[in-house]
């Protein structure tokens, strides 16, 4: 009897015991992660981005990989709010520069992918024909995993800019821990640069007080009603009708507008 008490309250110390890892392990990662975002806002109206123009996006992490994945998501996330444009039709650049490292133990530390692009003055864009013309060259690897208990370090930023490099708009995020809000634990590069872009641009909607997609914002702005122009009969000025106030008679009817 007293040997199945001892055994029940052992299980019940693990399950005790694991819970309480657990918990610490949450709370832990949570207190160690710290992001700081910074913006700058050169643009006055999110007009001013989105009139007549289109952008570019444009990446250097150093690993080819790592570029394909910002640039897809940058595009994917700034095209709801920016016209993204291919090779030849822009007016304006989205400039990404990323690095991240990822420190194992207390002093070592080292990067979370391989460095295999030289870029020279070109970016990644996303047609590798064109980067290759212009003096990119890269070798393939893809980013290594962080690991779930590795402290990751990171910084991103973005300069919104035109072809003139009058910049509209740029941020910064830098990061350093082992979690996201989003889920528990950040274990790829790829990850950590996906989230950042998106803690980016919702800095950049908020900035701008964007509320909705480009493409419903674009929605909601309709042109004024036509007005009537006729002339006097006696001095053959034209004067400006207000639609729905103008009568003209023909043949004993009238014909409102």
């Amino acid at each position: 009897m007293s040997g199945n008490m001892g055994t029940t309250a052992n299980k019940h110390f693990t399950v005790s015991t694991i819970k309480l890892l657990f918990f610490t392990v949450i709370i832990f990662s949570i207190l160690i992660t710290c992001t700081t975002i910074t913006t700058n806002k050169q643009a006055y109206t999110y007009s001013t981005v989105t009139d007549k123009n289109s952008y570019q996006v444009r990446v250097r992490s150093g690993n080819l990989m790592l570029d394909r994945v910002i640039h897809e998501e940058a595009t994917k996330e700034f095209g709801k709010y920016l016209q993204i444009s291919g090779q030849d039709s822009f007016t304006g650049f989205i400039d990404i520069t990323f690095i991240c490292k990822a420190k194992r133990g207390i002093t070592g530390s080292s990067p979370g992918y391989i460095n295999n692009v030289v870029y020279g003055n070109s970016w990644y864009t996303g047609d590798e024909r064109v980067n290759k013309g212009s003096g990119f060259s890269s070798s393939m690897s893809g980013s290594k995993s962080i690991g779930m208990f590795n402290l990751q370090k990171s910084n991103m930023m973005i300069v919104i800019k035109n072809k003139n490099g009058s910049q509209f708009w740029s941020a910064q995020d830098a990061y350093s821990g082992v979690s996201d809000f989003s889920r528990l634990f950040v274990q790829t590069v790829d990850e950590t640069a996906i989230f950042s872009i998106e803690r980016l641009i919702a800095e950049f909607k908020n900035d701008f007080a964007i509320l909705g997609t480009l493409s419903e914002v674009r929605s909601q702005i309709k042109p004024p009603k036509a007005a009537l122009v006729i002339k006097d009969k006696k001095t053959f000025a034209p004067r400006m009708m207000v639609p729905g106030k103008v009568k003209i008679k023909k043949e004993n009817s009238y014909l409102e507008f």
